[in-house]
């Protein structure tokens, strides 16, 4: 039964995972979305095809709530991960802009709560021209949508 669980969770995140990066490509995403959604309801059959209905009688409650937990679980990990490789991307993004007017900076960036999270405001520290700040002040806003009332300077 802690196989099982363990191979639907996989399956969740996997599926979970292949949405978030497909999410709003058109036909693509459409025919992945339907892709997933086969796949973990196969993952969720595939015992139930071996076994008779005889076999039934060991199935209980409580293993589905172990398992809806074990999903959730996979999810809220799949979500955390999600939002570190997108604070991640957006940080090195803003650093390396940086480094073009030789500035060295620390980037600390919020996201929102939504469920695919976008950068709502960043936190940036160091020594930086006044024409350098200025410059990334506006690719902030205009690349990544961070007004500049967002922007935390120290």
């Amino acid at each position: 039964m802690t196989q099982y669980m363990i191979s639907i969770t996989a399956a969740a995140v996997v599926t979970l995972l292949v949405q978030k990066l497909l999410d709003g490509k058109g036909a693509v995403s459409n025919i992945a979305k339907m892709l997933c959604g086969i796949f973990l309801l196969l993952s969720i059959l595939r015992p139930f095809a071996d076994s008779k209905f005889s076999d039934m009688d060991d199935i209980s409650f409580i293993h589905f709530q172990d398992g809806a937990e074990a999903v959730s679980k996979g999810a809220n990990m799949a979500n955390e991960q999600l939002r570190d490789g997108i604070s991640k991307r957006v940080c090195t993004y803003i650093l390396d802009k940086a480094e073009d007017y030789d500035a060295r900076l620390s980037v600390n960036v919020v996201l929102s709560e939504d469920q695919i999270p976008v950068p709502i405001s960043v936190e940036i520290c160091g020594n930086i021209s006044p024409y350098g700040k200025r410059q990334l002040q506006m690719m902030i806003e205009n690349d990544l949508g961070i007004s500049q009332e967002d922007q935390i300077w120290i």
